[in-house]
C-alpha cells in the first residue's frame, strides 16, 4: 500500500524561495513572507501544511516545484493539494474522510450472544452481519480461543442460499481494494502475526466459481 510522504521540517530557518521562508521552533512551523509571519501550525499537522502550501501557490507566492523541493514531498502530492484547494476550498482539508459507524467489538456482553448464534448453525459472516461486528474480529477471537464450544463445521460453513459464489472478476476487485496490498484481505491476522501475537488462523472455505486450475483432494482409507 502506498505510504504517505511526510514533509521534512529542518530545525531553524529554511528558505522556500526569495520571498517565502519557514522556521521550525519547539514543534511549531511558522511561515514568513519577508520578515512578516503569515501562518503557523504544529509540526505534525499535515492537513494545515497541505492547505497553506496550496494557498501560497494559488496566491502566486511560490511554485509547486519549490514546495516539493523545500519540504521533500512528491510533486504529485502538491498538485493534489492545489486541486483540492481550488475545487473545494480551505475547509476540505479538515473534513474527516471516514464517516462510517465503527464496528462493534467482542465485549464480555457480546461474546455469549456470538457463541449462541454460532451454536445455532449460523456462519461467522452471518453472525457478524447480524450483530454489526467485523467477521475478521470473530475469526480472530476463535483462533485465539476467546470463543468456546465452536465446531470446525460452524466456522467454515457459509450457507449457499445466503452467500452466492463469487466469480474470478469479483475476487480480483476485492483483492485490488485490500488496504494492506494486493490480496492482503486478512488485515487483523497480518497485524497480529507481525506483532508476534498469532500462532495460526482458522481455515476458511468460501463458495467460488471460475477457479483457475482448481482441484479436489481425496483421502482414501488405508487397510
Amino acid at each position: 500500500m502506498p505510504q504517505t510522504q511526510l514533509p521534512i521540517f529542518p530545525n531553524g530557518v529554511s528558505y522556500i524561495n526569495s520571498m517565502l521562508a519557514f522556521e521550525k521552533r519547539n514543534g511549531t512551523i511558522t511561515y514568513f513572507n519577508g520578515q512578516m509571519p503569515v501562518f503557523s501550525h504544529p509540526e505534525n499537522d499535515l492537513a494545515s501544511f497541505r492547505m497553506i502550501t496550496a494557498q501560497f501557490y494559488v496566491n502566486g507566492i511560490v511554485r509547486q516545484s519549490e514546495i516539493a523541493k523545500a519540504f521533500g514531498v512528491s510533486f504529485i502530492s502538491v498538485k493534489r493539494s492545489v486541486k483540492k484547494y481550488r475545487e473545494k476550498g480551505i475547509s476540505s482539508f479538515f473534513k474527516s474522510s471516514h464517516c462510517k459507524r465503527k464496528p462493534r467489538v467482542l465485549t464480555k456482553d457480546v461474546v455469549p450472544v456470538v457463541e449462541k448464534l454460532l451454536a445455532e448453525g449460523n456462519s461467522v459472516p452471518m453472525v457478524g452481519e447480524k450483530l454489526g461486528i467485523n467477521k475478521d474480529t470473530i475469526y480472530k477471537a476463535i483462533s485465539q480461543g476467546r470463543l468456546s464450544n465452536i465446531s470446525d463445521s460452524t466456522i467454515s460453513s457459509t450457507p449457499s442460499d445466503t452467500f452466492s459464489p463469487t466469480s474470478k472478476s469479483q475476487r480480483s476487485i476485492q483483492d485490488s481494494e485490500a488496504k494492506m496490498g494486493m490480496g492482503a484481505t486478512n488485515t487483523l491476522e497480518r497485524v497480529s502475526a507481525s506483532l508476534g501475537g498469532l500462532n495460526g488462523v482458522a481455515t476458511r472455505f468460501e463458495n467460488s466459481i471460475d477457479v483457475s486450475r482448481g482441484g479436489l483432494f481425496f483421502q482414501y482409507p488405508r487397510y
